[in-house]
């Protein structure tokens, strides 16, 4: 456990009195959903636009939406890109892959491959 901000933050038992729910802790997981793995709802409607960076290597996201479990999952392999992605029952989402033409996709898991 790192420093806390507080020095008074824990009991004489060394159990932690406050919180360490930081914000900073959920901006870095909205960057990790909004843009690395690009996993939008708004209104009923999915939008799947992914921002991988070689930095990372990989990535594999989820989120439990209201219209059901959304995946976003992409990895680096020598000179292309490997996509997966699943979108719920019943539902459709537009994915969108830098270079190539945005597509509407139906319930189901897809693979898209893109090359560098």
């Amino acid at each position: 456990m790192g420093l806390p901000e507080n020095w008074n933050c824990f009991d004489e038992n060394g159990n932690p009195k406050d919180s360490f729910n930081h914000y900073s802790y959920g901006a870095i997981v909205g960057w990790l959903m909004d843009c690395a793995a690009g996993i939008l709802v708004n209104d009923g409607k999915i939008v799947i636009a992914p921002q991988p960076d070689q930095r990372l290597g990989y990535l594999h996201a989820s989120y439990d939406s209201p219209y059901g479990k959304i995946t976003s999952d992409w990895k680096y392999e020598k000179n292309r890109i490997v996509y997966t992605f699943e979108i719920p029952a019943n539902m459709t989402a537009t994915v969108r892959l830098e270079g190539c033409d945005p597509e509407t996709l139906k319930a189901g898991s897809y693979e898209r491959v893109v090359s560098l």
